[in-house]
C-alpha cells in the first residue's frame, strides 16, 4: 500500500509539473522581447525574437478579433506569406477639386492588413484619397485595421470628416462604409469646427465598436498598445516625445503635437512623422533609441521649420518622399530643404512629379512604381502628363526644382 501511495504522489507531482508548463502561443513564429515600460526599446534596436506568451487579456483589454500581449497588439489578418511585399502608397493629392491644397496622405498594406495615415484636408479626402480607395478596390475585406492621425491641422484631419456635400465620396473616413478596428490619434483637443465634428464622428464608431487609443495612452499605459503587429517581423511602433503631456502645453506650433511612427518591415525601416518640427524632433531623438533608417517621409511637407541636420545626421535615410502639391499657400516644399535632404541621399520624390507612388518592401529591397501625374488644369477628367509614369524622377531632376525657392 505504501508503494502504491508513493507511485500516486509521484504520478500527481508529474501532473502538476505537466499543468505548469502550459503555454498560448501567437499564431506566428516570433514576437519581440518587449517590457512593460512605456518606451520600450527592442522593437527599435533589434528583430523580433522567438518566445511564449504565459498569459492573454480579458476581451475587455483587446480589440476584437486580434491578439495583445503587454504593449504590442496584433492586428487581425492572415500572416502574409514570406515573400510577400509590404506596399506604401502616396496618393497624388492634387485633383480636379484641390489644386491649391497641401497634405498629408498615404496608406500601408501587407497581406490582408491596412494601415491609413492621415486623410489629408475635407476636400483632398473626399476627391483624392476615398476615391483611390473605392475604385480600386484596395481594401477587399472591407476593413481597416489601423487608422492614425498624427494631428488636427486641418490637412491631415479633415479627409477624416470629408465634405459635406452630399456627393458620391464626401462622407469621409469615419462616416464611410470601413469597418475601422483601431483609431490612434494626438489626443489634443480644441474648439474648432472641424475637429468638434471629427470627435463626434470618432465617438460614434467608438460606440459602434472600434478601438481609439490616444497618443498619451500609448506611451503611459501598461494596458494600451505602443507596437502594431502587421506580421511576425513587420511592426508599427509609436515613437515618445513627451510633448503629449498637459494637452501639449509646450507646443507652440500645433504640427509638434503630430505622433511619430516607425515602421519595420523585416530589415527595411521607415520613419513616419507627421509634421514633427525641431522640437517635437529633438524629442524624437533624446526619447528614442533611433538609427539609420531606409526610407523616410520629410516633415512638414518639406519645411524648413522642420527636417533638421540633427535628425538626419541620426537616420540618413537612402529614399525619401515629400508629400506635398506642387502649387499651394505655404511654397512647400522649399528647395534649402531638397539641397539638405542631396546630402544624404539622391533619391528623393514627391507625388506632384509622379502621381501616385508606390513603394514595395520585400524585408531587404525598396522599389518604387509610379502611377503618372495627372494634370486636371484644363478639365476635370485629367490628362496624364507625358513620361510621369513607372520609375520616379527625382525631384531635383525637374523643372519644378529649376525655379523652386
Amino acid at each position: 500500500m505504501k508503494k502504491l501511495n508513493k507511485m500516486l504522489a509521484l504520478i500527481a507531482s508529474i501532473g502538476l509539473l505537466t499543468a505548469c508548463e502550459v503555454r498560448f502561443y501567437f499564431p506566428w513564429d516570433s514576437r519581440p522581447e518587449t517590457t512593460s515600460n512605456a518606451n520600450p526599446t527592442s522593437p527599435i534596436t533589434s528583430q523580433s525574437q522567438p518566445g511564449n506568451i504565459d498569459s492573454i487579456p480579458t476581451d475587455s483589454d483587446t480589440p476584437s478579433g486580434m491578439i495583445k500581449h503587454g504593449k504590442n497588439l496584433y492586428l487581425q489578418g492572415n500572416e502574409p506569406e514570406p515573400n510577400e511585399n509590404l506596399e506604401i502608397y502616396f496618393y497624388q493629392l492634387e485633383n480636379s477639386q484641390s489644386q491649391k491644397q497641401s497634405a498629408d496622405a498615404f496608406f500601408i498594406k501587407y497581406g490582408d492588413v491596412e494601415v491609413l495615415i492621415d486623410m489629408g484636408t475635407e476636400t483632398i479626402g473626399s476627391y483624392a484619397v476615398m476615391p483611390y480607395l473605392k475604385e480600386h478596390n484596395i481594401i477587399e475585406d472591407n476593413t481597416i485595421e489601423l487608422a492614425i492621425n498624427t494631428h488636427v491641422d486641418k490637412d491631415h484631419i479633415g479627409g477624416f470628416v470629408g465634405n459635406s456635400n452630399g456627393g458620391k465620396y464626401d462622407l469621409g473616413l469615419l462616416r464611410s462604409s470601413y469597418d475601422i478596428s483601431v483609431l490612434l490619434d494626438s489626443g489634443y483637443t480644441n474648439d474648432t469646427q472641424l475637429y468638434t465634428r471629427y470627435v463626434s464622428f470618432r465617438e460614434e464608431r467608438i460606440a459602434a465598436g472600434m478601438t481609439y487609443y490616444s497618443y498619451q495612452e500609448t506611451m503611459t499605459s501598461d494596458i494600451v498598445p505602443n507596437v502594431f503587429y502587421l506580421g511576425s517581423d513587420t511592426y508599427i511602433q509609436v515613437l515618445d516625445t513627451k510633448l503629449y503631456e498637459n494637452n501639449f502645453e509646450e507646443v507652440k506650433d500645433l504640427n509638434d503635437s503630430s505622433v511619430p511612427v516607425l515602421l519595420v518591415h523585416g530589415n527595411n525601416k521607415f520613419l513616419l512623422m507627421g509634421d514633427c518640427e525641431k522640437k517635437a524632433e529633438e524629442r524624437v531623438i533624446e526619447y528614442n533609441n533611433l538609427s539609420k533608417v531606409d526610407f523616410f517621409k520629410a516633415n512638414h511637407h518639406g519645411s524648413p521649420t522642420s527636417n533638421t541636420e540633427a535628425l538626419l545626421d541620426i537616420i540618413r535615410p537612402d529614399y525619401i518622399v515629400i508629400d506635398s502639391t506642387a502649387s499651394n499657400s505655404y511654397n512647400l516644399p522649399k528647395k534649402e530643404i531638397v539641397d539638405r535632404f542631396l546630402k544624404y541621399t539622391e533619391n528623393i520624390y514627391a507625388p506632384f512629379i509622379n502621381g501616385g507612388i508606390h513603394i514595395y518592401s520585400d524585408k531587404t529591397n525598396i522599389t518604387f512604381e509610379c502611377d503618372g501625374f495627372i494634370d486636371y488644369t484644363n478639365n476635370k477628367e485629367g490628362e496624364l502628363v507625358e513620361g510621369t509614369q513607372g520609375q520616379p524622377t527625382p525631384l531635383q531632376n525637374t523643372s519644378w526644382y529649376q525655379t523652386a525657392v
